[in-house]
């Protein structure tokens, strides 16, 4: 879909969200624990006495902090509801604006019972949580741009509740492991401005157009992790770290608490199999239609869920496990957040559905991540042809007899082109193996190696003809024009790349080095590639696990208007 669909979509969403939460907030009694926030904000005199106060409630301060300035406008908790409300609403747009899912399934949450009615009626400290959680998915692809932007979102997480704490330690764990680890990853945020890097490398001496690109492509990761790059990373990683250090210690109870004391530290199967549970209550909320609905469990009254219900959520973590394994990432925050979670709640506190959300929260934002990678990653098989120039190349100086020495190179990337290939590998790969381009040029004519060949283009000035039809005839003339041209284009004059450096152009423009197709091909990269922005999965599994997504989200839009239903009566 178009950026302006997208945005009409989402606003659109957003408005019918706004509409039906705000009709129901306004028939919604607070609760005892809704008011507690509120009192205690409104009653301190000072921040420092507020914070005093927060040792007996076992959550940071950050909710309270927001609440009391609003307490000195107006007595009314009203402006409370509104106040979450409005929090509610950014993150349905947010969600609906940037998600990596298809409309059905940004509708089914925009609308399923966490996000419509548990952290948007009723009014508590855990829709901050979910707040920041869709911004962190929302920034995640630029982690190493803007880390300092991660480091904020996940310092403000740590201070929201004890679980959105859990989970902000499962992603700054994550994220340490990705960037010591795990370097490749930050390869999906090389820059896409290719000339840019080319005209870096260019100065540093390279002799050859193929040592060139290699060294730009390969050497010190497309120049992302720059002096001041680390720096700000360093800083992120200082904030996350200030953010959970500051959030333990006001999580720390006083000696005369009376609430959650203790820790459980024994093993009790019957207790681990009931915490083990909270996944199936977390993934699959649907409440009963009672009177007393809240913290009720609906498919747990039929007994063939009671025995399946263990088994399903063993085959829930195996599958989420098994989906993300090529995205280590978001495995790492899946299973450290996750089980994270159900230790606390076995070693300290049980807690109620609003606390088991935080388990629903947490699979989402992997699958978001999981897909949000796979928008910025390739991998090209052998077969199809290295898709990035570094290895176009690579390969180039490594096979000795790439002998390319067609005199008139349009001819052959035209030919290339109307039998259906798209990347600039393709394009050579097609022209060495078709029509016999190994014309074996003799010393004096034409460089045998494409190494050699730009290797001269680039020494010898007088290598650049002077083109009769403002098209270079010569692959040295034409990649000496195209180094200068600041651009690495040669403003090609219809839709059909007829020059390399039109191709390189199109290559920066895809952020993957490929070429866009045109005509009935269309411009969206396939799920083939692993590029499926909106949902449309390449492989089995992964349309499999898109159905159990869309399962799971029905569930929860079920279970939400249940809830807005027995809320309203």
């Amino acid at each position: 879909m178009t950026q302006k669909t997208e945005l009409r979509y989402a606003i659109g969403l957003t408005s019918g969200f706004l509409i039906l939460s705000g009709l129901t907030a306004f028939n919604h009694e607070m609760w005892r624990d809704e008011m507690q926030a509120w009192l205690l904000a409104r009653d301190s005199a000072s921040v420092f006495e507020l914070f005093a106060h927060l040792k007996y409630e076992g959550h940071p301060g950050l909710w309270h902090l927001c609440l009391m300035p609003l307490s000195r406008i107006t007595a009314s908790p009203i402006i409370m509801q509104v106040f979450h409300l409005l929090i509610a609403c950014v993150t349905v747009y947010l969600f609906a604006r940037y998600a990596p899912f298809n409309w059905l399934q940004k509708f089914l949450f925009s609308f399923g019972y966490f996000a419509l009615y548990e952290y948007a009626i009723v009014a508590r400290n855990y829709a901050l949580g979910m707040l920041l959680i869709v911004l962190f998915c929302v920034l995640f692809r630029e982690r190493y741009k803007r880390p300092l932007w991660i480091g904020g979102v996940l310092f403000l997480l740590a201070h929201t509740s004890v679980h959105a704490l859990i989970v902000s330690i499962g992603i700054g764990f994550a994220l340490f492991c990705e960037y010591f680890f795990m370097k490749s990853a930050r390869l999906e945020t090389a820059p896409t401005d290719l000339c840019a890097v080319t005209n870096r490398a260019y100065r540093k001496g390279p002799d050859t157009v193929g040592a060139l690109f290699k060294r730009a492509l390969a050497s010190a990761r497309l120049e992302t992790a720059t002096t001041e790059e680390n720096t700000r990373v360093w800083l992120s990683f200082g904030l996350i770290g200030i953010g959970i250090l500051t959030s333990v210690l006001q999580l720390k109870p006083p000696v005369d608490t009376g609430f959650a004391v203790g820790w459980k530290f024994d093993y009790e199967t019957h207790h681990l199999f009931k915490v083990i549970k909270l996944i199936s209550r977390a993934y699959l909320p649907i409440p009963k239609q009672t009177l007393h609905f809240w913290n009720s469990h609906q498919l747990e009254a039929y007994p063939f869920f009671q025995n399946f219900q263990m088994p399903l959520c063993f085959l829930l973590i195996f599958c989420s496990v098994l989906f993300l394994y090529k995205r280590p990432t978001a495995l790492i925050i899946y299973l450290t957040s996750t089980f994270g979670l159900l230790a606390f709640f076995y070693v300290k506190y049980y807690g109620s559905i609003r606390h088991h959300g935080f388990l629903f929260l947490t699979f989402v934002m992997v699958v978001w991540i999981y897909r949000e990678s796979a928008r910025l990653q390739t991998a090209p098989t052998e077969e199809e042809s290295p898709s990035t120039v570094g290895a176009l190349f690579k390969r180039a100086q490594k096979t000795a007899r790439l002998q390319t020495a067609p005199t008139h190179l349009r001819a052959v990337t035209n030919r290339a082109y109307r039998k259906g290939t798209h990347t600039v590998g393709a394009l050579f790969k097609r022209a060495r193996k078709t029509a016999r381009l190994q014309t074996a040029p003799t010393e004096e004519d034409t460089p045998s190696t494409v190494g050699a060949l730009f290797k001269r283009a680039l020494k010898s000035a007088r290598l650049q003809t002077a083109p009769t039809d403002n098209t270079p005839d010569t692959v040295g003339a034409l990649f000496k024009r195209a180094l200068k041209s600041a651009r690495l284009q040669t403003a090609p004059t219809d839709n059909t790349p007829d020059t390399v450096g039109a191709l390189f152009k199109r290559a920066q423009k895809t952020a993957r080095l490929q070429t866009a197709p045109t005509g009935r091909e269309g411009n969206a990269p396939t799920g083939k590639e692993g590029n499926a922005p909106t949902g449309k999965e390449g492989t089995l599994w992964e349309r499999a696990f898109s159905i159990l997504f869309t399962l799971i989200l029905v569930c929860h839009f079920i279970g939400g208007i249940i809830a807005i239903r027995m809320d309203n009566r």
